[in-house]
């Protein structure tokens, strides 16, 4: 809940915190491991020749096999590409992303500014992240992105990686508009020395029949983890689009300011609408916490707000939300989408009783789907 604390008690709170040295360390540090999956795989890193710094130490440490290429092969399982690889965003660069990731290969980003957009990929990333990877699992677009500072950002990527491939291991396959081809649009940002939040978002694209119009359907999933003490106090997710013709379903639709224990998404399409049928049919728990819709189907948005009351259980422990929503796009141009997703955590001082250093954390995640004629 976002509190206006009066400046008496917040001075009181301010001297308070200095006595205590509050930690701002770091929610998502990784331990020294190996990671024998990618090892397997081995890696190659395309760059002028020399290798970042932060990125070689933490392969090192991973005691993972790589070895340096000056221009990118579309047969190499695991490419990370840095910021000195030559070309970059040129067009015959941009096509070989897309052959060597048609061809069932990983790409990795790191620090590296790549438009990805521009690829022809169905796929998400952040352009904000200094590590972003990409790869495809039979019909799905394995993405993901991760929003804290490089060294750690990179370690964080490659852990995940290792047990993703455990279970959806790199695998040629043709990516097709058919029923339940999706995107996972994934990622990880943190609220240092306050918690962390996590990305399960998935686009699914649906069947290609109709020759007019395509159809993406998005289930949104974001998970906040309060850490040190702190107290979880908001999460928001908003999203705008171009190149859609409208935003035909979404949800929760709850009146603005009201508080429920559960809401309710239903996605749908009946066949008079599109030609096909389709429902999508969720729930999530809403337990003393106020959702503010702001969305609106003419502006082609989804704002939704979540106002957690940091004094109850759901403010002290892990909590998610799912909203969602469906939308048309004319064959023959790119679904471009612009998630935000907002992170609000606070302190809470017992001996006090208040709430206080309430701080917020954002991240965007870049999602481009091409409907084909």
């Amino acid at each position: 809940m976002r509190l206006i604390i009066p400046l008496l008690i917040l001075a009181c709170v301010v001297v308070v915190a200095i006595a205590l040295q509050l930690d701002d360390g770091n929610a998502a540090d990784v331990e020294d491991t190996t990671v024998d999956t990618i090892s397997c795989y081995g890696i190659a890193v395309l760059s002028d020749g020399s290798i970042p710094s932060e990125l070689g130490s933490v392969l090192e440490s991973f005691k993972i096999p790589y070895h340096t290429i000056s221009s990118l092969d579309v047969s190499e399982p695991i490419t990370i590409i840095t910021s000195t690889a030559e070309g970059m965003n040129e067009k015959e660069f941009l096509e070989n992303i897309k052959k060597a990731v048609d061809n069932g290969n990983l790409l990795m980003s790191f620090e590296a500014d790549i438009e990805w957009g521009s690829t022809g990929l169905p796929m998400s990333y952040s352009k904000e992240a200094p590590v972003n990877y990409v790869y495809k699992y039979k019909n799905c677009m394995k993405c993901y992105s991760c929003n804290i500072d490089s060294s750690r950002a990179i370690a964080h990527c490659l852990l995940k990686l290792d047990k993703q491939l455990e279970q959806f291991p790199l695998f040629t396959h043709e990516y097709g508009g058919e029923l339940g081809s999706e995107i996972e649009a994934h990622g990880y940002f943190e609220n240092q020395g306050y918690g962390c939040t996590t990305i399960g978002t998935d686009y699914f694209i649906l069947p290609d029949v109709n020759d007019d119009y395509g159809y993406v359907s998005t289930r949104y999933y974001a998970e906040i983890d309060p850490d040190n003490g702190s107290r979880n106090s908001g999460l928001d997710v908003n999203s705008n689009c171009t190149g859609a013709y409208w935003m035909m379903k979404y949800g929760p639709q709850t009146t603005s300011g009201t508080y429920t224990t559960q809401n309710g998404v239903t996605i749908s399409l009946t066949s008079s609408e599109a030609g096909f049928s389709y429902t999508g049919s969720w729930s999530y728990s809403t337990p003393d916490v106020v959702i503010y819709n702001d969305s609106s189907t003419i502006n082609k948005r989804l704002s939704i707000a979540h106002n957690i009351d940091e004094h109850r259980d759901v403010g002290n422990h892990t909590y998610y939300v799912e909203p969602g929503k469906l939308m048309k796009i004319p064959v023959g141009n790119d679904y471009v989408n612009v998630d935000s997703y907002q992170a609000q955590f606070c302190h809470y001082y017992d001996f006090l009783g208040l709430y206080g250093f309430y701080n917020n954390a954002n991240t965007s995640i870049t999602t481009t789907i091409p409907i084909g004629a």
